[in-house]
């Protein structure tokens, strides 16, 4: 899993990348008066690829944000539950989103839906990255969950807390 969530996070990358240079190219088009068409529909599409396929690798680094102004006063065990009910929690909630998403895309294709301009492009191959980045995200989150189950993650205010974050 570290390695497919390596490689999403190159795409994301480059993504970036060929974001900006197709902004600097839709601008240099249009100060030229050749505007190229659908150059600001793909830096759309392209920015929604960005976001959903960097979730699992944030969701691996642990990048995510933790509000822990309430829990941070837990003893250990209460510590530890929260961990896990949130997990829970969130697999939950990120397993709905999956679910729905796939219905969305999956409805997407079947009946073709475009964005409309002078020429149409269709929406659907957006909506399955965003069900093949929530999928992977949803993976690495049950990864952590059963991480947390095996070894709790250590309280910050434990002064045999070593914080460390697996950046591979």
């Amino acid at each position: 899993m570290k390695w497919i969530n390596h490689k999403l996070g190159e795409l994301s990358g480059l993504l970036v990348a060929l974001i900006a240079l197709s902004l600097i190219l839709g601008f240099l088009s249009r100060v030229m008066d050749m505007p190229i068409i659908w150059i600001t529909e793909f830096s759309q599409f392209a920015m929604v690829a960005v976001i959903f396929l960097g979730l699992s690798l944030c969701e691996q680094r642990q990048g995510h944000v933790r509000v822990e102004v309430i829990i941070i006063k837990f003893p250990r065990n209460g510590w530890r539950a929260a961990n896990i009910f949130t997990y829970l929690v969130a697999l939950v909630g990120v397993g709905i989103m999956l679910w729905g998403c796939f219905e969305e895309a999956l409805y997407s294709y079947e009946s073709l839906e475009s964005v409309s301009g002078l020429v149409l492009i269709p929406i659907y191959p957006v909506k399955f990255i965003i069900v093949v980045g929530i999928g992977f995200y949803f993976i690495q989150l049950l990864i952590n969950t059963v991480r947390e189950l095996r070894s709790p993650m250590p309280k910050p205010t434990d002064p045999d807390a070593v914080i460390g974050v697996d950046l591979e």
